[in-house]
């Protein structure tokens, strides 16, 4: 008899303690503002970011996104702050102001930025109110109208592995309140889920290969020519000697199918983590190099995006 109560005492506690759990996650709320200070950037002719990582979001800019240059500010929301809508739950709000080099206060762009929002597990118990047999597609990118009076839903795109996800979305707007949105609708516009592959960006304007980039021991492949092309260089093709020559700046780089050798105007490149067995080759009729050869070699930049499986490819 004593075991039992002792049992049944137990249990009582397991699911009190899962109770309690359930209702500080259901009525918490993560607090972004307050703990930081507002994020500046001067975004030029060329492509820029602004970004705090610690709350977890990140503007980017590609190139002449605007006509004039830009001072873009970004104060975190709070949620509970803003005006209740009963269609959506406010998971993370920003605040983003953008104003001219004239001052002037800057509603549209000349090119889409791109708004990145990160999320976790708990996130998603909350907005869905511990019902994560819903789509995580319910999740979206909103700007607030503040004429109408409504959150405006952004063509979203979700990046989720179960634990931690990322919202992102593209968008001509500017000045404006922006939040991460979870719909309560019946029948709501549903975010898409980009395919496992690997996305290339060149000063964060995706590029569209004629072929997709891979994986070849530990090393990401990419299609030679759309890369140099999208960095100015100039491809040229020698037949006879299976050789790639790039030509950019009155410089002159060559690689050889096969090789892992590389000239710079003649003199050997020291490349970064280069593999004698990881070399230009062709697939297909399309010619792939190592990633870190082609950046290296052009002086450019390069980032690798985990959460949304993307190479992002900076000039400097």
């Amino acid at each position: 008899m004593q075991n039992n109560r002792l049992v049944g005492k137990r249990l009582w506690q397991k699911a009190a303690w899962s109770g309690i759990v359930a209702v500080s996650i259901l009525a918490g709320s993560v607090h972004w503002a307050g703990q930081a200070e507002a994020k500046t950037a001067d975004i030029g002719a060329i492509a820029g970011v602004c970004q705090d990582d610690s709350l977890g979001y990140r503007l980017e800019f590609q190139n002449k996104t605007n006509d004039q240059s830009l001072r873009v500010e970004v104060n975190p929301l709070e949620p509970s702050k803003l005006v209740p809508i009963d269609t959506y739950y406010v998971t993370h709000a920003l605040d983003v102001r953008m104003t001219n080099r004239n001052g002037q206060v800057v509603s549209s762009l000349a090119k889409p930025m791109r708004m990145a929002i990160n999320f976790n597990e708990i996130d998603f118990k909350r907005a869905s109110k511990m019902d994560t047999s819903q789509s995580i597609t319910r999740f979206s990118v909103g700007y607030w109208d503040s004429g109408a009076q409504k959150w405006r839903v952004l063509p979203t795109k979700i990046y989720w592995n179960g634990t931690t996800g990322v919202a992102e979305a593209e968008t001509t707007l500017g000045t404006g309140q922006y939040a991460l949105l979870w719909s309560y609708e019946d029948a709501p516009k549903l975010s898409d889920v980009p395919e496992n592959h690997i996305r290339l960006m060149v000063d964060y304007a995706t590029i569209n290969p004629p072929a997709e980039p891979y994986i070849k021991e530990g090393r990401t492949m990419v299609p030679l020519r759309v890369i140099a092309e999208n960095l100015n260089t100039k491809v040229n093709w020698n037949g006879p000697e299976g050789r790639i020559d790039l030509v950019k700046d009155l410089k002159t780089i060559k690689m050889w199918i096969g090789k892992p050798d590389v000239l710079k105007d003649g003199v050997p490149l020291q490349l970064k983590d280069a593999s004698p067995s990881v070399v230009p080759e062709i697939v297909d009729g399309s010619t792939f190099v190592p990633l870190r050869t082609v950046v290296d070699a052009l002086g450019a930049k390069v980032e690798w995006d985990a959460s949304t499986r993307t190479v992002k490819i900076l000039n400097n």
